[in-house]
């Protein structure tokens, strides 16, 4: 399960070809956009954003939502750190992250976000691994700011950070959602193959998740 639906866009050294991003498809046309996206610096001069990772947006079903105590009545994720690996397929010198909200019927505040490489722990691979390497942590800011509500039915977009990445290199995104999502209809995508971690309270910034409130999702 993807909760929270991220895209990572990056910008390439070696594609010329303008790539258009990508536009989940949404009932009564495209999601609204917010965060900082046209006014970007490109390094190469002559870049331009692809995307790198992504996957299809969905309406989470019901037996698809995240284990207690991550899931009551109409609120989710209330007080807790997400944590997911995602494995990009192209290199790039500068970097971005893309949070859906399409299918939430409430506006979903996110207080923080932040993105690192990953440390596998005892037993774990790098992909859905639990912990990250805290000297690569690199917060996100969506128009210069830490915290951003979207909308329901809209997306935004992270400014874009100087994180030189490898084709097939793995991250680790961090979110925080101090408030939770006042809703039962999450944004998500149920095929992640990989585990994805949950634990009550701010842990972004921890080398790895071991708070008694941990929780896990393998798909």
């Amino acid at each position: 399960m993807r909760f929270s639906q991220s895209i990572v866009s990056a910008l390439p050294f070696a594609f010329g070809a303008l790539a258009s991003p990508f536009s989940p498809p949404q009932w009564g046309g495209p999601p609204a956009t917010y965060g900082n996206v046209t006014d970007l610096e490109p390094n190469p001069h002559w870049g331009h954003w692809v995307d790198t990772w992504v996957s299809m947006p969905q309406l989470t079903e019901s037996y698809n939502l995240p284990p207690g105590p991550f899931n009551e009545t109409d609120l989710v994720f209330y007080n807790s750190t997400i944590r997911q690996t995602l494995k990009i397929t192209l290199g790039a010198d500068q970097i971005r992250l893309r949070l859906s909200n399409a299918f939430g019927l409430n506006e979903l505040p996110v207080t923080k976000v932040n993105i690192a490489l990953p440390r596998a722990e005892m037993g774990q691979n790098l992909t859905g691994s639990s912990g990250i390497d805290t000297s690569t942590l690199h917060s996100l800011t969506f128009s210069g700011n830490e915290s951003i509500i979207i909308p329901a039915g809209a997306q935004a977009v992270s400014d874009p950070i100087a994180f030189p990445v490898n084709t097939s290199q793995v991250l680790s995104v961090n979110m925080y959602l101090a408030d939770g999502q006042a809703s039962n209809y999450v944004t998500s995508h149920p095929g992640s193959r990989t585990q994805i971690w949950m634990s009550r309270g701010d842990f972004t910034e921890a080398a790895n998740l071991t708070d008694p409130s941990v929780n896990t999702t393998f798909h």
